[in-house]
């Protein structure tokens, strides 16, 4: 899906996302965690998100996995390729989508929606080789709890947060959230998942909230039966739009000068990952001279990778 640039809705330059800060440690009433036998709670309804290339009467076989050690931070990184001696693969598709549940259901939570609520959530990757497999399994955790997806395939980490914010009706955005599937300069096994909402990154209190939450969504899984996916997938071109809102930005800010980049050499070292873009679709666009460029393709075995992850 693309869209006429013209119809898009910024009043602002694009920009990485403003980090959430953990509350300070002022004491404070601790919320109360209410369990109840309520049916069709939003958690339980995450429950059954697993499973989906078992039959109803079957049984998934699954490793246990300390969920918490996958924090990092602010982050998700662990292992998903194997191969690296003394590094065994913690990050499973199956991990994947229990994650991917769970932050749908944190993201319920957040804005206070019942469980009918039907969210939007957008997906990418940098250029690492588990992308592909890590980006299906995200998917599906999110439409088999009943949400859509947004695939934008290979972007950037603002693109993603920009995605939370873009108005733009005919590509579904603003997404109610994002999921951005990177390992920052991490090893080529490595890789991992940073999350978004409009107001900005996560914080190490969600990201333990999230984890404990797919830590239960990946235990029960093991006793639960095929389940339908009956999110929507659509695939949009969301860095086209992205890199046109930069250009569109830059020359706002510029007095709407057509070259306003112009008699400037800007060279680019993307470093196999995903700001390669930036060369071709925001800098020549606004008139500066890329000459001596290089690593501008993606390249997931590359053991560097630029900060436009």
């Amino acid at each position: 899906v693309r869209s006429d640039p013209s119809i898009q809705q910024h009043n602002s330059l694009p920009c990485l996302p403003p980090r959430r800060k953990k509350p300070a440690s002022t004491p404070r009433a601790r919320r109360p965690r209410i369990r109840t036998a309520k049916p069709a709670s939003r958690e339980l309804l995450l429950l059954t998100s697993m499973a989906a290339t078992q039959g109803a009467s079957d049984v998934l076989s699954i490793d246990k996995v300390d969920f918490l050690k996958l924090q990092n931070g602010s982050d998700i990184r662990g292992v998903a390729i194997a191969g690296v001696e003394g590094e065994p693969v913690n990050l499973t598709e199956l991990v994947a989508e229990a994650i991917a549940a769970a932050f749908a259901a944190w993201l319920l939570n957040k804005k206070k929606a019942d469980g009918l609520r039907r969210l939007r959530i957008s997906v990418g990757h940098d250029s690492r080789i588990s992308a592909h497999k890590l980006q299906n399994a995200i998917t599906h955790g999110i439409t088999a709890a009943g949400h859509d997806v947004l695939q934008f395939g290979l972007a950037s980490t603002p693109a993603m947060f920009n995605s939370t914010l873009t108005k733009d009706a005919i590509n579904h955005c603003p997404a109610d959230g994002g999921i951005m599937i990177t390992a920052s300069h991490l090893p080529y096994n490595r890789n991992g998942f940073k999350f978004f909402t409009s107001d900005g990154g996560l914080n190490k209190t969600d990201i333990k909230d999230i984890l404990e939450r797919a830590s239960r969504v990946y235990e029960e899984s093991a006793h639960c039966g095929k389940q339908e996916q009956t999110g929507v997938v659509t695939h949009v071109d969301y860095m086209s739009i992205y890199a046109s809102d930069l250009v569109q930005a830059v020359l706002k800010s510029a007095g709407n000068k057509e070259k306003p980049l112009e008699g400037l050499h800007i060279v680019v070292d993307a470093g196999n990952g995903a700001g390669g873009f930036f060369v071709d679709k925001v800098l020549k666009p606004l008139g500066a001279v890329t000459d001596g460029s290089q690593f501008l393709e993606p390249d997931g075995n590359s053991w560097i990778f630029s900060s436009f992850h």
